[in-house]
């Protein structure tokens, strides 16, 4: 063959094949991502000599790619417990489980210790682990929102001495009481010594609501009547904020920052008897820029990029300082094309009718209103808030104001943070869709130096410069066979 011929061919052979290879890698659906509705997934993927192209990860059409973390059936119910041969121990926590405990970071197989950790095993299937010290039982309170025990019959797997042995049941938390019900838990083990027990256990965990991925974890004790087969009610020893059981952390148990009262005395609301605040929605000038010199010693902070200063560059900004009781000081800075807001929920969720602060620009000045966050969309309503004071330049918006939040559920202290953005149209009045710059995980707002994420920065991002590398050198090749079959 002449020479000029063979390369030319094999210029565009290469070419071909890696037009090929690149269609392939498109066509891998993506963990935990949609698969367009509507898109036929590509199928022009040319086989080799004596091989057959594959299609087992082609994404039918109008349909959700399957993901591994939730495809894993639930577990078969069996209550059955057999030995546990040796102690627990902390040595995993952070690394291979996520653990909690009372007092912080203590070990359950020395002294006294209240234990609760949880290893993703698949999909929603869980191991857990549990030890403290109790007169009847010890058990796991897994919620889907903030609170224990609330009227959603929170689901709890309880541990309990039975006459010496330990037994295992599942069931419901309401307010302080436990009712048995069956539960997708098996592989039980157990061991008690006096008041100590321990127990493993493996579960399927109740689906979590859309756009949901964190749940409040609790450990309860309580007696147990052995005649009558009930349980006593429920103590809470450990309780946590909105956490995702899937990622090894350790977690600080909010359960120890209730006060006790003194003998004889009431103990001070002080932190809660302050009146709600007259509202106002007069804006007055903020006569300097925001910054972040306050944030982890007086106020709580959260910021996109991470520890920006709002008083340069670009950067969202939402602050927190406790005034009094449910009244607080709040700050807001972002760039925008209409508003920025700030949403305080009292779940996991944003936009379940969540009340909602919002700082807009009217024709170059700043006003402020109170809404509703429904979904993604903002309805005006009235807030108790005040002592509003902002200022515009171009596209950023700054503004602080004090506002007092409605109260929450029994024996919550948390709130999850959003910041809001979008358009505002000065003629109707009204605002456009919301756009989510910063969500975080629940906190306690009166907690200046409490662990804040922006977890609304996670979303992954398609790799577009890999497939512009690989398109490339497609045309490379391609160019250099159409020369060559020009020059012949």
């Amino acid at each position: 063959m002449d020479s000029k011929l063979y390369f030319t061919v094999t210029l565009v052979v290469l070419a071909w094949v890696s037009v090929a290879t690149t269609q392939a890698q498109t066509t891998t659906a993506s963990t935990n991502t949609m698969a367009t509705a509507n898109t036929t997934a590509s199928t022009n993927t040319m086989a080799t000599a004596n091989t057959t192209a594959s299609t087992s990860v082609t994404a039918a059409p109008n349909t959700t790619a399957s993901t591994s973390v939730t495809a894993a059936p639930p577990l078969t119910p069996n209550n059955t417990v057999t030995p546990l041969e040796t102690n627990l121990n902390n040595s995993e926590c952070g690394n291979k489980t996520l653990c909690v405990s009372e007092p912080a970071n203590c070990d359950p197989g020395s002294g006294s210790c209240s234990f609760f950790s949880a290893r993703q095993k698949s999909g929603q299937n869980f191991e857990f682990a549990l030890a403290g010290e109790t007169d009847g039982y010890i058990a796991a309170v897994i919620s889907s929102d903030t609170t224990l025990g609330g009227n959603d019959n929170d689901t709890t797997y309880v541990c309990f001495n039975n006459n010496g042995s330990v037994k295992f049941t599942g069931a419901i938390l309401n307010n302080t009481q436990l009712t048995k019900q069956n539960v997708s838990a098996n592989n039980v083990r157990g061991r008690v010594n006096g008041t100590t027990i321990q127990c493993v256990f493996d579960a399927t965990l109740p689906a979590l609501p859309a756009r949901t991925t964190s749940r409040t974890i609790g450990v309860i004790t309580g007696t147990y009547n052995n005649s009558a087969g009930t349980f006593g009610a429920a103590n809470t020893v450990i309780r946590t904020d909105g956490v995702d059981l899937s990622s090894p952390t350790i977690v600080q148990n909010l359960a120890t920052t209730n006060t006790t009262a003194a003998p004889n005395t009431t103990a001070s609301t002080s932190v809660t008897a302050a009146p709600p605040l007259t509202p106002n929605n007069t804006v007055t000038p903020l006569e300097t820029n925001l910054n972040n010199s306050g944030c982890g010693t007086q106020n709580l902070c959260v910021n996109e990029p991470a520890n920006c200063d709002p008083g340069s560059g670009s950067c969202n900004f939402f602050s927190a300082r406790q005034k009094s009781g449910q009244n607080f000081g709040f700050a807001l800075a972002g760039e925008t094309d209409g508003y920025i807001a700030a949403v305080l929920s009292s779940d996991t969720t944003l936009g379940g009718s969540d009340t909602t602060y919002v700082c807009f620009n009217n024709n170059g000045n700043v006003e402020f209103t109170g809404a509703s966050l429904n979904n993604n969309q903002l309805t005006k309503q009235n807030v108790n808030a005040n002592n509003v004071r902002g200022r515009v330049n171009g596209r950023k918006i700054q503004c602080v104001f004090d506002a007092t939040l409605p109260a929450l559920s029994a024996r919550t202290t948390s709130r999850t943070i959003g910041v809001i953005t979008g358009t505002y149209d000065n003629s109707a009045g009204t605002f456009g869709a919301a756009n989510i710059v910063i969500r975080t995980n629940a906190v306690d707002l009166s907690s200046p130096n409490a662990t804040v994420q922006n977890l609304a920065t996670t979303n992954t991002t398609t790799n577009n410069a890999v497939l512009f590398r690989q398109t490339l050198i497609q045309a490379l090749f391609i160019s250099a066979g159409v020369m060559g079959l020009a020059v012949l």
